[in-house]
């Protein structure tokens, strides 16, 4: 998966659920996911990671904010979704 926005007006990805993880983006075993100016806001998970969820493979995270998900924006990936923190 690439998105790519423009910065100063970026691409949203928001007001997405999920049942158990990643309600704004899930990448499981992923060979390429790029964010490139994409906020990843107001999403909800049923358990962890109500932003972006990453189960191994590769991801990259460029001026992509992640925040205001619920339960947490990235928490319980593995490995942690790059620059993304809570």
């Amino acid at each position: 998966m690439t998105t790519t926005g423009v910065a100063g007006s970026p691409l949203f990805i928001n007001d997405n659920s999920a049942t158990l993880t990643g309600g704004g983006v899930a990448a499981v075993d992923s060979t390429a996911t790029t964010l490139t100016q994409t906020a990843v806001t107001s999403n909800n998970a049923g358990q962890n990671a109500g932003g972006v969820y990453r189960q191994n493979g590769t991801m990259t995270t460029t001026g992509s904010p992640i925040s205001a998900n619920t339960p947490d924006d990235c928490v319980g990936s593995a490995p942690a979704v790059p620059t993304c923190t809570g």
